[in-house]
């Protein structure tokens, strides 16, 4: 069996909040242009177990953790059990439009990335579970952007952006750098957040290239939490934990990233 384009690697953790959100997610991948991709599913011990209804995508590889070690460990340990040239990261409530898979397949850099939430100053990415479908097939048909692909230059701020939205990795790369475990939050009184921006940091200071187009877009599922445990720090306190250290593994962050850095640093620390 050849080995496929890509790897896409969905970690899962389901408390009450995320019901048939995989199945939408699922609904997306059905749908692209590019068949040549396998699945990976990393449930995080969720205390609602992982089921997969869609047909189509029925035989994926599906791994039951004993213990919610956080997203860090579980997104490194579905990029070591992939196979696929590139690996792509779904929290399990990003759906993709049906170029997405088939915009990413010719991407040489080290990091390739598309259009996702947030970028659209509208917001307009991020919406109701049950408007996701009509969504994607409006901005299917009409595109918000032209579809000139995206020439970046080896800037930090790009690089801060690569979360596990609307970017690929080269696997091989990504293997050589992968999350910090040490920002996992999977306990309630862990940190939380950042490990995505020390991963970009590492993957920019390592000399990785980055490319992407506006082409492809994915949509994010708005959440409606209910039924989640409650924690005993806030999330602005668990994001101050992580924060130090990401500040302490990288003293050059303030140096480097400038008006981000700036920015950012008022909004964590604002009373």
């Amino acid at each position: 069996m050849s080995r496929p384009e890509f790897s896409i690697i969905i970690t899962y953790y389901n408390n009450g909040h995320k019901n048939n959100y995989l199945n939408l997610v699922l609904w997306g991948l059905s749908r692209q242009t590019c068949k040549s991709f396998e699945l990976i599913l990393i449930d995080n011990n969720s205390p609602i177990p992982l089921i997969v209804k869609n047909q189509d995508l029925a035989r994926v590889k599906i791994h039951r953790m004993n213990y919610n070690y956080g997203q860090c460990t579980a997104r490194n340990l579905g990029a070591e059990l992939a196979s696929g040239k590139r690996i792509i990261f779904n929290d399990g409530d990003h759906v993709y439009s049906n170029n997405f898979l088939e915009t990413h397949k010719n991407a040489n850099p080290d990091i390739f990335i598309t259009l996702f939430c947030g970028r659209d100053p509208k917001k307009r990415f991020v919406v109701p579970f049950n408007k996701v479908t009509d969504m994607i097939r409006h901005y299917e048909i009409n595109p918000i952007t032209d579809n000139d692909l995206l020439h970046y230059k080896k800037k930090v701020g790009h690089f801060l952006n690569t979360i596990p939205i609307g970017s690929s990795y080269n696997r091989k790369v990504f293997l050589q750098h992968k999350y910090d475990t040490s920002f996992d939050f999977g306990d309630k009184e862990k940190g939380k957040g950042w490990e995505d921006i020390d991963l970009g940091l590492r993957l920019y200071k390592s000399g990785a290239s980055f490319g992407g187009s506006r082409k492809a877009f994915s949509i994010h599922i708005h959440h409606h939490f209910f039924g989640v445990a409650p924690s005993p720090l806030s999330e602005k306190e668990k994001g101050k934990i992580n924060w130090v250290k990401l500040e302490r593994k990288h003293p050059d962050i303030k140096e480097l990233t400038g008006e981000w850095y700036d920015y950012t640093y008022q909004a964590l620390y604002k009373l």
